[in-house]
C-alpha cells in the first residue's frame, strides 16, 4: 500500500530545523537534514550516507506504539547493523 505520513509538512520541517539548529549551537561543524519515506527506508539511509561521505548517522525511533514502533525499530536496528559509519539512535 501507500506510504503515509502522518505528519504535516510543517511540523516536519520545524523539527529537522530544530534538531539541525541545536546540532550546530552545539557545535558540531557540518550539518543538515533530510525527510525520507521509503519502504526501503534503511537501504535508503544507508545508501544516503554513502554517498554523502557521512560519518555519523544520528536517528530516533520516535514515540509510537504497537506494530508502528517495532517497523521503525527494524529501520533503526538494520542501519545501525549495516552502516558504514557510527550510528546514534534516540528516543
Amino acid at each position: 500500500g501507500p506510504t503515509i505520513n502522518h505528519w504535516r509538512d510543517e511540523e516536519v520541517t520545524r523539527i529537522l530545523d530544530g534538531a539541525v539548529a541545536k546540532a550546530r549551537a552545539a557545535g558540531v561543524p557540518e550539518v543538515g537534514g533530510i525527510e525520507l519515506i521509503s519502504r526501503e527506508a534503511g537501504s535508503a539511509i544507508i545508501t544516503y550516507a554513502e554517498q554523502h561521505g557521512f560519518d555519523h548517522i544520528v536517528m530516533g525511533t520516535g514515540y509510537k506504539r504497537g506494530i508502528k514502533r517495532l517497523v521503525l525499530g527494524s529501520v533503526a536496528t538494520e542501519v545501525a547493523g549495516k552502516s558504514h559509519c557510527t550510528v546514534t539512535i534516540a528516543r
